[in-house]
């Protein structure tokens, strides 16, 4: 029972991964990203507009993580932890060996393509859910890695603090997978004010 209640992160007590593992460091892995925000949720006011801030399509189909170590090890993991099979995500996989950093660890989101398209989010969510059980994806699907950030390994694990900012991480990226084909950057741009952001959700 203890087992049980723990791999499912729950001890039903009113406490959760984090406070665990101030207790027991490490205990439970935990799965650190950026996430996006809601306007209504964040203080906008006080970004630094002058200097400039990113805004990013978000991706709606299923985040993942990708760390890449120094042997050429591979290894996907869902936002629950779960490891994904390689052989649907093979070309995502081969890409990342032959053109993306070791020792890092990448975050972005599976989006499934269908004659070189994006399909919709009930469609691909549903399907790739599906793979991740089965570990065989429904032929006529081509799935994409949408990249946002990367973010050392030892970052990741909680050796050192992460000291490189994000616009250069993700200057980093741009250049990494300028060689890729199944991992891409996902859409970003760069504003200066709360009328440019406006601006992009009404063309979005």
């Amino acid at each position: 029972f203890p087992v049980t209640i723990i791999n499912k992160r729950d001890l039903r007590c009113g406490i959760n991964d984090s406070t665990i593992n101030k207790v027991f460091p490490k205990l439970i892995p935990t799965y650190p990203y950026m996430r996006y925000n809601l306007l209504s949720k964040v203080k906008w006011q006080n970004y630094e507009w002058q200097r400039g801030v990113f805004v990013q399509l978000k991706m709606d189909q299923m985040y993942a993580s990708i760390d890449c170590y120094d042997n050429k090890e591979v290894v996907m993991l869902s936002r629950q932890g779960t490891q994904l099979p390689e052989e649907p995500l093979s070309g995502i996989i081969n890409d990342v060996v032959s053109n993306l950093e070791p020792s890092y660890q990448y975050h972005g989101e599976l989006v499934l393509h269908k004659d070189g398209t994006p399909v919709s989010r009930e469609i691909g969510n549903g399907l790739l859910n599906s793979m991740v059980k089965s570990g065989v994806l429904e032929e006529g699907y081509t799935p994409v890695y949408y990249v946002w950030d990367t973010v050392e390994l030892s970052v990741i694990r909680g050796e050192k603090p992460c000291t490189i900012e994000y616009e250069q991480r993700f200057e980093k990226l741009s250049e990494l997978v300028k060689g890729t084909t199944n991992v891409v950057l996902v859409k970003s741009k760069k504003v200066h004010s709360i009328a440019e952001v406006y601006e992009l959700y009404a063309k979005a």
